[in-house]
């Protein structure tokens, strides 16, 4: 395809006479000059092609909202689709106020000037079979000079009246090319009236007719930057409020989204696609951006209609934990429901969040975990430390401290000590606890570094022992107030003996 914006030179051996065609409205139409001419034919040469008269039934006032620019991006779009469905070479050219629009495909026939006539594979950019109609129409009704030359005939629009229906109607004017032109021509040829600014607005409806339309590729054919438009087979059928990126549909998924004006498109249609493409779009740009909009909690096309998780494979969903863990960072859970729960979880270092049920759900089935799944008892075994191998110093700190707990409270009953508590804990990483009780082995696990000092082994252990014999867990009302009464009793039995 050229589309140098210049005109192209005439053909050789193709003498002045072959370059002039009848406008039945206005005159001549010089092709080469590109200049109306008045109609002066010789007497010894008149033009007895026949004229055949086509009536559509169509009012002018059809489609009324559709301008000059319109009737030209359904013009370009019916070029594109010859090209791409018959694989063959085309142009588009502009000098001196007209336009051309060649292709070197099969040709028009002519029942494709009835209304809903599409023969036309689903990856065509236009579905309903109207295109080009409307476009005549509406090129006629604006007193544009237009022509379509294909197939040997040469069909110009006029808007003219009509007996039957009693008003103005659209009305296709079709007569014979010359025979010279018709032993040659091929394909379709459109010929218009328009500005370059026109022209050039037509063009920019079509990614391939515009090459600089700024648009950044995040994911090769599915998802663009600036945000905002829906591109389907290539061109522009609507926009998206609110969307950050833009999206591009190809096939049997595009048929039933846009209108036939290219302005609207149905979301219920259109939602499933953009969850899919989201889901598996492999690009961290794509995935960062929606997960900040979300935790930012700005309201965008994208965190309303979240994405299909059930679509992702292995690879989409490591992306999308990966973006999680940079966002939210490691130690960062999904809320139980549960205050309680989401308490005992901030008591072991972690951060809470919720971000509404959509949200919470997409965040998990990509592979965030719950408070629920971290708080659980832990079965992974420790390091253990025999009490033998506790220095004089470590085992005298024990010793004291299972003594005072036992003699003021309750006796701790077994105990274990440990390296290190972080696989059996359910701490948060980067944290660990000094002591745990784990009910299912009915043992009291103390980590050793405390045994430095007796305050803090203590601490601990009279912490454990509670655990232990109250059954409460930690950062509820229940636990708190056994802690307590092991305070009160302490002091009440320092009374007695004061007095």
């Amino acid at each position: 395809m050229t589309d140098n914006g210049n005109h192209t030179a005439p053909e050789a051996n193709v003498d002045v006479e072959s370059n002039l065609e009848l406008d039945l409205e206005s005159g001549i139409i010089d092709w080469e000059t590109h200049e109306l001419v008045e109609l002066k034919p010789k007497a010894s040469t008149p033009d007895e092609r026949k004229v055949t008269v086509i009536p559509t039934g169509i009012s002018p006032e059809y489609v009324k909202a559709w301008n000059t620019t319109m009737a030209i991006r359904e013009i370009l779009q019916n070029y594109l689709d010859s090209k791409d469905e018959f694989d063959c070479t085309g142009s588009i050219t502009f000098e001196k106020g007209l336009a051309k629009v060649k292709d070197d495909g099969p040709g028009l026939q002519v029942k494709h000037l009835a209304m809903g006539i599409s023969e036309k594979g689903v990856d065509a950019i236009g579905k309903f079979g109207e295109g080009l109609k409307l476009a005549l129409l509406v090129m006629a009704r604006e007193n544009r000079d237009i022509e379509v030359w294909s197939n040997g005939k040469i069909i110009i629009p006029v808007i003219e009246y009509s007996n039957d229906y009693q008003t103005d109607t659209l009305t296709f004017h079709l007569k014979d090319m010359y025979p010279r032109h018709a032993a040659k021509f091929t394909g379709t040829s459109i010929k218009f009236r328009c500005t370059r600014d026109e022209l050039k607005e037509g063009k920019s409806y079509f990614i391939e007719l515009s090459k600089k339309t700024g648009i950044e590729w995040l994911v090769k054919d599915a998802i663009s930057l600036p945000g905002g438009r829906v591109y389907i087979n290539g061109a522009a059928v609507g926009a998206i409020e609110n969307a950050r990126f833009s999206y591009h549909i190809r096939g049997a998924e595009g048929v039933t989204l846009g209108n036939r004006d290219r302005s609207t498109i149905d979301q219920d249609d259109l939602n499933p696609i953009v969850k899919r493409l989201l889901a598996n779009s492999r690009s961290m740009k794509v995935i960062s951006t929606i997960l900040q909009d979300m935790k930012d909690a700005r309201e965008t096309y994208e965190t309303d209609i979240g994405v299909n998780t059930w679509r992702m494979d292995k690879t989409d969903r490591k992306l999308w934990k990966r973006a999680v863990t940079l966002l939210y960072g490691k130690n960062t859970l999904l809320s139980s429901g549960s205050e309680e729960a989401d308490t005992q979880a901030q008591y072991r270092g972690f951060k809470v969040i919720s971000t509404g049920y959509k949200w919470d759900h997409i965040l998990k089935e990509v592979g965030m975990k719950t408070v629920k799944q971290q708080i659980k008892p832990k079965k992974k075994r420790v390091k253990l430390v025999a009490l033998k191998d506790l220095t004089m110093d470590e085992r005298s700190v024990f010793d004291a401290a299972k003594r005072l707990v036992s003699d003021h409270y309750a006796k701790p009953g077994r105990i274990a000590i440990a390296e290190s508590l972080q696989g059996k804990s359910g701490m948060a990483e980067g944290n660990d606890a000094a002591g745990l009780w784990c009910a299912s082995e009915g043992k009291i696990y103390m980590k050793r570094i405390i045994l430095r000092s007796l305050e803090e082994t203590l601490h601990t252990l009279l912490h454990e022992t509670v655990h232990k014999e109250t059954g409460t867990d930690d950062c509820t009302t229940e636990f708190e107030r056994a802690l307590a009464d092991v305070a009160v009793a302490i002091m009440l039995k320092g009374e007695k003996h004061h007095v």
